[in-house]
């Protein structure tokens, strides 16, 4: 996993471990497949979470994801958004899924560009189409600097 990304040009200053667990719930209860858990004192990262038992390909689609809540973490972005933040992560984790073969990771980067969720979803769409105008180096380089598309 950590060759493919580092393929992407989405490598971690500090490694960060990753656990499997039994299943995760969100503040709000929502259930989800992966959590990144922040020091928010020092702005690192004490760890990433996975819910056990995912598909190789949704396990591999979620870890892209939550390494860049770790990326971001690690470099200071200024991010205050859901949208951004979460728009950000999907874009790790739809590059991570391009380079997969098969139907099933096609399948998944289809939905997550038409998924209606007003936070991943939309945040997924503008980021994708900043990246688009303006490239994937520019989009990160503004994001870390001022915490907005650019």
């Amino acid at each position: 996993m950590r060759e493919q990304l580092t393929a992407l040009g989405i490598e971690l200053d500090q490694r960060v471990r990753v656990r499997l667990v039994e299943a995760i719930h969100l503040p709000d209860g929502t259930a989800a497949t992966g959590l990144t858990q922040e020091c928010e004192q020092s702005r690192t990262v004490a760890g990433i979470e996975v819910v056990r038992g995912l598909t190789s390909v949704h396990f591999g689609a979620t870890v892209a994801h939550e390494i860049g809540h770790a990326w971001l973490i690690q470099r200071g972005a200024p991010i205050t958004g859901p949208v951004l933040l979460e728009g950000v992560c999907e874009v790790f984790a739809s590059a991570w899924l391009k380079r997969q073969p098969g139907r099933l990771p096609a399948a998944l980067r289809e939905a997550m560009a038409a998924n209606p969720d007003n936070v991943y979803g939309t945040g997924y769409r503008l980021v994708r189409a900043a990246v688009e105008r303006s490239g994937i180096r520019a989009v990160l380089q503004e994001l870390c600097r001022s915490g907005r598309l650019p």
